[in-house]
Order: C-alpha cells, then structure tokens, then sequence
C-alpha cells in the first residue's frame, strides 16, 4: 500500500507544478522533481482527461466487483470493454472479477436455420 501512497504523492506534485506555473514543459517540471519526463507527461495527460489525480476504481473496490458480478447477471452478452466503460475502470479489472467470480460468459449464437437438405449441402 506504501507503493501507492508514494504514487499519489507523486502525482499530486506533477499537478501542483503544473498548475502553478503553466509555462513550465515537461522537461522542466521533470527536472525540478527529478522524474522521469514520461511519468511527467503521462500524469499530466491524465489530469486534463479525467480532471483528478487519483486512480481509477479497482479491484480493491468491492462495490465495484459486486456491481459488476451484478451487471453480467444481468445481461451475460456484454464486453469486458462495455463492462468496463460503464463503470470508470479498466478491461483487465472487469476481467479479474470475472475470473474471481468463477463467470464464463460465452456470447449467444444464432443457430443456422437449416433443413434436412441444407444440413446435408453444408457439410459437404
């Protein structure tokens, strides 16, 4: 959990240097905190798609994987990305549930209509 709260910390810095001066570039905000200049861009990049610093839910969050066990009861034909959209997380957290969970969900298929003859044409 320590790993975590340090990224926090991190970000939060990234954003705060940011916001305060937005002339600085990445470079330069990289070099006053000695980071990596893609952590720099990619938390920034981050924080104007979603406006906050934190983490998505995930799978820490067990209201999230009961709503989502509750989404596949619901409907089993949805996506893992559907899923996923739906809820603000990531396919691989929706996916983690769903093996936790024990749900195969296999996609519904129309069965050919087919006579006597057509079987026969078809396989042939």
């Amino acid at each position: 959990m320590a790993k975590f709260v340090k990224q926090t910390e991190t970000r939060k810095q990234i954003v705060n240097k940011y916001l305060e001066n937005s002339e600085l570039n990445q470079v330069q905000i990289a070099k006053l905190l000695m980071l990596p200049r893609c952590t720099v861009g990619k938390d920034i990049r981050t924080y104007k798609e979603r406006l906050y610093i934190e983490r998505k839910p995930g799978f820490l969050d067990t209201n999230l994987a009961v709503r989502i066990r509750q989404s596949y009861r619901r409907n089993p034909n949805l996506s893992e990305r559907t899923v996923a959209n739906t809820f603000g997380t990531s396919k691989a957290t929706v996916h983690r549930v769903k093996v936790k969970a024990g749900l195969k969900i296999y996609k519904i298929q129309k069965v050919p209509d087919r006579d006597q003859e057509k079987r026969i044409r078809a396989k042939v």
